[in-house]
């Protein structure tokens, strides 16, 4: 028998309990740790939300990315990177970093306004190289670089500047094309046109230094009011107008002299020029130009007397003789010039003035013509009888004269016309034995130096003129036996 009848107590119990305690702490935890896996999806999403909001875009994107596509997470992964790249470019542009500003903007491609925000990177970073190149001497690059910036802060003025740069290089090389290419290139940018007055300037000196005067002139011109380009100009003209007096071209002298103006002693030597060209043009008988050039010569000599002398016969060349005398009579008995007979001239319109008013139509003062026939029959002396018998003719017309004239170059003159007037030719004592007849005769004097005031028209009929009446004398009585027969011979004419 043994000492323990129910054999050895058993362990079994020592062993199944602890297993079972841990079967259900290991059940619980694993259910714990079930449910805990199954929530942390949430947890992480909300925690993605938060970083998001509270700008850690960078983990925000990470934990959107593993959360794969729970909820909306692909598109917030989508977002949150934009949105990281988007705040890097615009951190990165604020410090001066250009190149990673365009990077982040480029990489946060429609985000917002990213691409606005790139244009302004990438023409801020252009701008920074062309700074940078232009530092260093390489205008070329530099300029390209600030092409790109598209006006982005100053880089038009900064283009404008480097354009003039190698505008001036041309030019301190005489090569006066390529700098008026770059100054002109410069004006697309700013108003270069100072620097194209300054590029015409220097062409001017350049032309004026090899005796290419007219191109320097008109090179000078365009520089306009550039340094002292009048002042060139004038200096030109002055030194070709004493250079012309030394010729005797009085024409050249005086038109280069008068652009002088004020240049130096230029008025005074151009009132000898226009003296001397005014005198030209009298003798040329340009007398509208001569009295011009006489009137700019001032009180040059006897330039004022002279240029009466020109306006005299401009006057008598437009027919007003009356003011053609009255000019002459303000000239000198002593005034001369040699090559132009001024006394001469001054006769000749006196002379014309006394012929300008004689021409014209003058009119006979009667229409009435008359014929008486006398006789006497016995007695001697005082106790002689006489008879009269009268009679007369009413013309419907009045005869006239005419009278006109010609200059000619010498000046003399061309005067003729014509005279017409009745007489009778027949006297019969009968009713109708009164006859007459109506003559005409011409007349024509030329180169006369006067009007001849005696005129012999033809055989016994005689014109004469005075104080503005012509008279015709074209008969004597005739006799006829005991009788004689009186014409009215004798007809006077009025204007």
């Amino acid at each position: 028998m043994s000492d323990y009848p129910n054999g050895p107590q058993s362990n079994l119990k020592f062993i199944l309990i602890p297993l079972g305690i841990g079967l259900v702490i290991f059940l619980g935890l694993g259910g714990a740790m079930l449910y805990l896996k199954g929530g942390s999806r949430t947890s992480k999403y909300n925690k993605a939300i938060n970083d998001y909001n509270s700008g850690n875009y960078a983990a925000a994107a990470q934990q959107f990315e593993a959360l794969g596509d729970y909820m909306d997470s692909k598109k917030r992964a989508v977002e949150s990177t934009a949105k990281m790249h988007y705040t890097n470019g615009k951190y990165a542009f604020e410090t001066g970093d250009y190149d990673k500003a365009v990077q982040e903007y480029e990489a946060a491609g429609d985000f917002e306004d990213a691409k606005e925000r790139l244009t302004d990177a990438q023409n801020a970073l252009h701008y920074n190289k062309g700074v940078s190149l232009s530092r260093s001497g390489d205008v070329d690059g530099s300029i390209e670089e600030f092409k790109k910036a598209n006006g982005s802060y100053d880089s038009d003025i900064k283009l404008f500047e480097l354009y003039v740069i190698k505008g001036d290089k041309e030019l301190d090389n005489k090569a006066f094309d390529k700098a008026m290419e770059y100054y002109k290139t410069a004006g697309t940018y700013m108003d270069s046109a100072e620097q194209i007055r300054k590029c015409y300037y220097f062409m001017g000196e350049d032309a004026e230094s090899n005796n290419k005067l007219d191109d320097a002139v008109s090179y000078y011109v365009e520089a306009g009011n550039y340094k002292d380009a009048p002042e060139k100009i004038k200096a030109i003209y002055y030194n070709a107008g004493l250079d012309a007096l030394s010729r005797n071209e009085t024409d050249k002298a005086a038109d280069y002299l008068r652009i002088a103006a004020d240049y130096k002693d230029a008025a005074s030597k151009g009132k000898e020029a226009f003296y001397l060209k005014g005198v030209s043009r009298l003798k040329a008988k340009d007398f509208e130009n001569a009295s011009a050039f006489f009137g700019l010569a001032g009180t040059y000599k006897n330039a004022k007397e002279l240029s009466y002398v020109s306006d005299a016969e401009q006057a008598l060349i437009e027919g007003n003789v009356s003011q053609a005398v009255s000019l002459y009579s303000k000239v000198s008995k002593k005034t001369k010039l040699s090559g132009f007979d001024i006394q001469g001239r001054k006769k000749h319109a006196s002379l014309r003035l006394a012929i300008d008013k004689i021409h014209g139509i003058y009119y006979q003062n009667t229409y009435d013509i008359y014929v008486q026939k006398t006789w006497y029959t016995g007695g001697i002396g005082r106790y002689k009888k006489w008879y009269f018998s009268s009679m007369y003719y009413h013309i419907a017309a009045a005869p006239n004269v005419i009278v006109n004239y010609d200059v000619n170059p010498d000046g003399t003159f061309n005067i003729y016309g014509s005279a017409t007037f009745v007489k009778f030719v027949n006297y019969a004592e009968t009713q109708n034995g009164l006859k007459i007849a109506e003559p005409k005769y011409n007349f024509r004097f030329n180169k006369v130096k006067k009007f001849p005031t005696t005129i012999k028209l033809a055989s016994g009929t005689t014109l004469k003129y005075k104080s503005g009446v012509f008279t015709l004398t074209y008969a004597k009585n005739s006799k006829s036996g005991s009788g004689r027969i009186k014409n009215r011979s004798t007809t006077r004419y009025k204007k």
